[in-house]
């Protein structure tokens, strides 16, 4: 069992407990509300985070990465659109090609368009305009 598995596993087992220690009311199998309480991120949430935390540093030039600037293509419209897309990402025919991690953070913020890109002080700062 890897690590990740281990900590998936651990928080199973810890937010309904500590749902029922702590009288935090919830559905039936539904556990968002007391994570939320905690203030508990899955991994997923906290990798995306930190991706877009990434690219925000590397696109501001925090980030003295210049060779991954190659790899970043920004969209630029030919025609004025209602397509908001930041980044212009290729068709990847492989599935190597599709986990790579530049393009699956364009790939998040393309997809959030509304993301608000400047995260400071964690996921808790994270907002999503309206």
């Amino acid at each position: 069992m890897d690590n990740i598995q281990r900590i998936l596993l651990s928080s199973k087992h810890f937010i309904p407990f500590a749902g029922y220690i702590l009288k935090i009311t919830h559905l039936p199998q539904n556990y968002t509300s007391v994570s939320q309480f905690l203030n508990l991120f899955t991994l997923e949430f906290k990798r995306s985070i930190l991706d877009i935390r990434f690219l925000n540093n590397f696109v501001l030039s925090k980030t003295d990465t210049s060779r991954l600037l190659e790899w970043v293509q920004f969209h630029v419209p030919k025609i004025k659109s209602r397509n908001k897309q930041m980044f212009e990402i290729s068709i990847r025919r492989s599935i190597y090609l599709w986990i790579d991690p530049i393009q699956r953070i364009m790939r998040i913020i393309n997809f959030y368009p509304k993301l608000k890109m400047n995260l400071r002080n964690g996921p808790h700062n994270v907002l999503l305009l309206t």
